[in-house]
Parts: structure tokens; C-alpha cells; sequence
């Protein structure tokens, strides 16, 4: 059988996985870096020195080197071009380059998640899946007809960093099962439906105001953590404070009472207690702890939030004292879970008199 001559297209993580994926029957021609990415070329060169193929960059359309790349690749009479994890589009001329067109691993669930940062986009939209998605590509942006799709869960407690790598394993797993028949051109792909387009996201976009719910701060934070910039907010004085590791609830909550005070109810006010970081983050979320003052500042009790889950809608809460006050108490807590958990069900409830 003839062997499927290839250009690979990629940045210093998606390159390798591409070239673990040809498995030795399929000839590299060329790796192409994008040129908006100049910081990549020092591992692509080795990248491609090992694979024994020269690296091209690829210039944008508006550069005058940009006719002459094209024409370069189409001297090469490549079968397929291959692409994984690249920052640049590839136009309708150069799309018509291969006899075989072009696939796509995208990193993310197409339709839904197509465009930039889409592993950002899902966590700051809470979604409980992820995944990567195989496609051909056509003149449009991750719009092209799927060849598979594979899917990975995302926790309350992830951060892009972690899904990243959840969906690194499953990009490894996927390519292992369909680049064979990719590259034997006996694949089968179905048109995508519709979907929605996320932008680009740049450093501005991670600022937020602390009037802001809690969770929604929360997911903001967790899915920018570094080497992202982070998440930030102005001080009064205009200097910029960021958050660029993983944060629990109620780190942020002692956070957000530092800025605005405590939160009050019915003339209590709840004081989060200073939180350190929870060594483990699949508990570090359960609980939430309080000072409760009365009108005129004194601490009159304690209370907690016990067993939040945010994705199940609901969570315990413990308090010091009974009767009256305790309940006033309680009327607090699921008064902040509604503002800014979004947790409507407070459903067990423990007092100690």
C-alpha cells in the first residue's frame, strides 16, 4: 500500500503527539510552525531534525512570503495535512494544497466549544464534560464534519492545567484508535450541527469585581491559574491583585469579606473565617466557616457551611447555639448560599446548644 505523505502542523505538545500516532506508515514531509509563535522554534527545530523533516513557518496571508510558502508545500505533493494544537488559520488556498484535505484534533467538544481557550471557556461556564474532537477541516473555524470524538469529566475542583492533561490522554488515545484508517483514507465523518464560537481570550479578560457571586469568581480563578496570568481586581488605588493558583470557596469568601465586609441577614452578619490552603483539593470546597455578629459588631456564635456541593445543589451546615438564634443563623447561611453559591437546598442542619 502506498505510504500517506503528510505535512504536520502543531506547536511544541501537539507535534508529538502526532508523530507518536503515524506509527511508521506514513512519510513526514514537513512540520510547519506557526509564525505568530516564535518562541516554539527552538523545540519544533529538534522536533523536526529527529523526524527527519525540514520545519517551515508558516507567514500570515497578509506578509509578501506568504505566496511563496504555499507554493512551497505544493512542490511537496503531500496526501494530508495533519494539524494538532496550532495557533494559526489555515486559508482556502492553502487548505487545497493536500490531495486529501486536511483533519483537525481539536481540544474540545465540537460543536458547542469551537474557537480559542475553549478548556478556559468550559470551566468558567461549569460544564461537567470535556473532551477532544477529530474533524476535517473546511473553510469555516472548527466547523468541518466530525471523525470522532472522545470525552473527558471535569470536576468541581479542576483547574485548566488538570483538564488539560485529561484531555492530552484522551487526544493520545483517540489518535492511536482513528489514524490508521485517517491515514488509509478509510474514515467515515458526519457534518457538524449547530454550534457556538468562543473568542480569544487576552490577560484583560481575568478581571473581575468582587460584586460578583462567589462561584462565578470561583470558576474564574480556576480556570487561569498559572503560567496563565491569572484572575484579578483592581485596588482602589487602580494596582492589580491576582489570584494565578487554585483557591477554595472559602479562601476566596475570606478574600471577598476583606474587600466588602461581612455578609449581612436580617441583622446578623456572616465573617468567613481566614483559610489556609487545603492540601487536598477534592475536600478543600466542603466547608465554609463563620463568625456570626450581631447588629453592633459583637460575635455572638459561630456557624459553618458543611458538605457544599455546588454541582449537586446543596450542603449541611453546623452551628454553636439553639433556638432562636440559631435559626436567625441558619436563615443566614442559606440566604449566602443562595447569593453566592446558587444553592438553593440547605437540608441538614446540626445544632450544639
Amino acid at each position: 500500500m502506498t505510504r500517506c505523505r503528510v505535512v504536520l502542523f502543531g506547536d511544541p505538545q501537539g507535534i508529538p503527539q502526532l508523530l507518536a500516532s503515524l506509527g511508521g506508515h506514513a512519510d513526514v514531509l514537513a512540520i510547519v510552525q506557526a509564525s505568530i509563535r516564535p518562541g516554539q522554534n527552538a523545540e519544533l527545530q529538534a522536533l523536526a531534525t529527529e523526524a527527519q523533516a525540514p520545519l517551515l513557518v508558516q507567514p500570515s496571508w497578509r506578509d509578501g512570503a506568504y505566496a511563496g510558502f504555499v507554493a512551497g508545500l505544493k512542490t511537496l505533493e503531500p496526501d494530508l495535512f495533519v494539524i494538532n494544537s496550532y495557533a494559526m488559520i489555515l486559508r482556502p488556498d492553502l487548505l487545497g494544497v493536500p490531495r486529501r484535505g486536511a483533519v483537525n484534533i481539536h481540544g474540545a467538544l465540537l460543536p458547542h466549544y469551537r474557537g480559542a481557550n475553549v478548556t478556559e471557556w468550559a470551566l468558567i461556564n461549569e460544564e461537567r464534560t470535556s473532551g477532544v474532537t477529530m474533524h476535517v477541516v473546511d473553510a469555516g473555524i472548527d466547523t468541518g464534519p466530525i471523525v470522532a470524538q472522545a470525552t473527558v469529566p471535569l470536576d468541581f475542583t479542576d483547574t485548566w492545567f488538570d483538564v488539560r492533561q485529561r484531555i492530552n490522554e484522551a487526544t493520545r488515545g483517540l489518535l492511536a484508535d482513528k489514524m490508521p484508517a485517517v491515514l488509509a483514507g478509510g474514515y467515515e465523518a458526519t457534518p457538524q450541527g449547530e454550534g457556538r464560537h468562543w473568542p480569544r481570550r487576552s490577560t484583560k479578560d481575568g478581571q473581575f469585581e468582587w460584586s460578583l457571586p462567589l462561584r462565578q469568581i470561583y470558576n474564574l480563578v480556576r480556570a487561569l491559574v498559572a503560567p496563565h496570568p491569572g484572575a484579578f481586581w483592581r485596588r482602589p488605588d487602580g494596582a492589580a491583585a491576582t489570584l494565578d493558583r487554585w483557591m477554595s470557596l472559602a479562601e476566596l469568601a475570606a478574600l471577598k469579606a476583606d474587600q466588602l465586609g461581612p455578609w449581612r441577614y436580617n441583622g446578623l452578619a456572616l465573617s468567613p473565617r481566614a483559610a489556609s490552603p487545603g492540601p487536598r483539593r477534592d475536600v478543600a470546597n466542603a466547608g465554609i466557616e463563620f463568625d456570626v455578629l450581631d447588629a453592633g459588631g459583637t460575635t455572638i456564635g459561630g456557624a459553618a457551611l458543611t458538605g457544599i456541593d455546588c454541582y449537586g445543589g446543596s450542603a449541611g451546615a453546623t452551628l454553636r447555639g439553639c433556638g432562636e438564634a440559631a435559626d436567625r443563623a441558619a436563615s443566614a447561611l442559606g440566604s449566602f448560599l443562595r447569593d453566592e453559591l446558587r444553592i438553593s437546598n440547605l437540608d441538614r442542619v446540626e445544632t450544639a446548644c
